[in-house]
């Protein structure tokens, strides 16, 4: 409910959130992304959400990468993180949500 409310409070006119709610329940287009790669990179997130939940219900022990006794495994695990955000992240400078206030 509270996102759906959302699209009023983004929305520049009434007009506007009725014919995005509309579109919401009706469009049958493609579904929308600007590269390729939004979709790929949603795709691995989720693989990876799989897998952490995968292990965590099944495999209860505790043998995690950055958890290892072994401290260039650590590191290692750290360097990976670090560029995956890297590479994922967004670092633009959008615009900002709340810029109307």
């Amino acid at each position: 409910m509270v996102l759906f409310t959302w699209i009023f409070f983004r929305a520049s006119s009434l007009s506007q959130a009725t014919m995005i709610i509309g579109k919401i329940f009706t469009s049958s287009g493609p579904v929308f992304f600007y590269s390729p790669y939004d979709l790929i990179y949603g795709i691995f997130g989720i693989i990876v959400l799989m897998a952490a939940e995968f292990k965590r219900e099944f495999i209860p022990e505790h043998w995690t990468i950055l958890y290892n006794r072994y401290p260039a495994v650590r590191i290692a695990g750290i360097v990976l993180i670090v560029i995956t955000i890297l590479l994922t992240g967004v670092f633009d400078g959008g615009q900002f949500i709340y810029f109307q206030f």
